[in-house]
This record gives structure tokens, sequence and C-alpha cells, in this order.
């Protein structure tokens, strides 16, 4: 599946303010931060406090790293970022151009698909499903309408480590995220934009999988769950 990005932006006046969801794992530091980050802000001409820039956190994403020129493959990644960093700025003046007043509303509902990944094992934790843990199975939607009440966004927060695909994998995947958007946006006819919540000791109850079929059937799961949140 395609690596995305998505972009809100809601506007104060004339000031917009930016949010934007891209499937990538984890910054490596400040300055491949600042590398796209700050990029991003100078390509649209705002302050630093109207981007927030989210990363889904997916374990099989392109590498976030500025200084990996030395490495097999690395010289890709300089060429890429200028590439996502184009799609960012885009995907925000897109919004800001489309923007139409709107109303959120927020809900809770509830999915299974996160288990406790921190396993004791005598003196020290290893990464495998707990079941003596209870995890964490808090979903929250963010429906966005139009005066009329159709849908024209969805916001969808879930806290699960991206985690499906592990070392058997090499395709560049969004993982499980990828599916959950595809639903979502086809039942809704509207653009979701996923955040990724506190996962660090959660994970997919089936994952560390070679098998992108896992991580599509993971992503459904969440899917029909914030479909009957909305």
């Amino acid at each position: 599946r395609d690596i995305t990005t998505t972009a809100l932006a809601v506007l104060h006046g004339s000031t917009p303010l930016y949010l934007v969801s891209v499937d990538w794992g984890w910054w490596q530091g400040v300055k491949d931060d600042l590398n796209i980050r700050g990029k991003v802000i100078a390509g649209l001409g705002i302050k630093e406090d109207q981007l927030q820039l989210h990363l889904t956190h997916t374990h099989a994403g392109p590498n976030t790293a500025c200084d990996v020129a030395h490495l097999e493959g690395g010289e890709m990644l300089a060429p890429y970022h200028q590439f996502a960093v184009e799609a960012m700025i885009s995907a925000c003046k897109e919004a800001k151009d489309g923007a139409i007043a709107a109303t959120l509303t927020w809900a809770y509902g509830k999915c299974d698909l996160a288990v406790n990944r921190e396993l004791p094992c005598g003196e020290v934790d290893i990464v495998g499903f707990n079941p003596g843990v209870a995890a964490d199975d808090t979903l929250t939607v963010g429906r966005v309408s139009n005066a009329s009440g159709k849908i024209i966004a969805t916001i969808v927060n879930y806290a699960c480590h991206p985690t499906t695909l592990a070392w058997q994998n090499t395709d560049v995947s969004p993982d499980f995220i990828g599916a959950t958007r595809e639903l979502v946006e086809q039942k809704t006819g509207a653009p979701m934009l996923f955040l990724q919540g506190a996962s660090g000791d959660l994970a997919p109850r089936d994952g560390n999988s070679g098998d992108t079929e896992v991580a599509d059937k993971n992503g459904r799961i969440l899917g029909y769950a914030a479909l009957a949140t909305l």
C-alpha cells in the first residue's frame, strides 16, 4: 500500500493551522525533524506553531534520517524527502484552499486490535503478548460535517504499534493504517486522518508477520470499529 500524507486545515480568520499526518515511523533526531518539518513551514510561509506534523509510526515506512547516504540505498533518501516535502506542502495548500464552514464532533468507541506487548520473562520483559494485562481499547473518532450534515472528513485516534509487519517483510507499507483508511474512506466518501495514540506497550494481537494480508485484516478490524463509532 502507498505511503500517504493527509492534511487538515483549520482557519482562524485568515490564519491557517495545519495538522498533517504522514505514514512514517519516527524521527532519528532534531536535525531530521527540521529537515522535513522546517522545509514545510518555510514552503507554506507560516510560523512554527501553525503546523503539527504527526507520524503514524509504521515500522515498515521509509527512513526519516537525512545522514544515511553512506548506507546501501541511502542515496535515494534525499530526493525522496524532497518529493515528500513538496507533497505535504501541496496537501496543506489544497486543504486551505478547499476549507469550508464545518462542525467537528467527537465520540469514543472500542477496538480490541491492540494487546499488551510487555511479557514478564524472569527479570526482564520481552516483546510478546501478555494476557495478564488488559490493553487500553479506547478509540476516538472525529466527524467533520458540512452545514447539511454530510461527512467531509474523519479523524481516527487509536493506540497500537503498527508492527503487523516485521523482519520478514520487505515491502514499504503504512501497516494496518492503510486498510483502515481505505475502508473508512470508501464508506464515508471522505478523507480520513489517522493519529497514533500512546502505544508504547500496545501492539496488534496478530503481528510480527511478513504477510501484508495480516496487516490488511488488522486494518479492517480498526476500520469497522471506527465506522461503528461514527
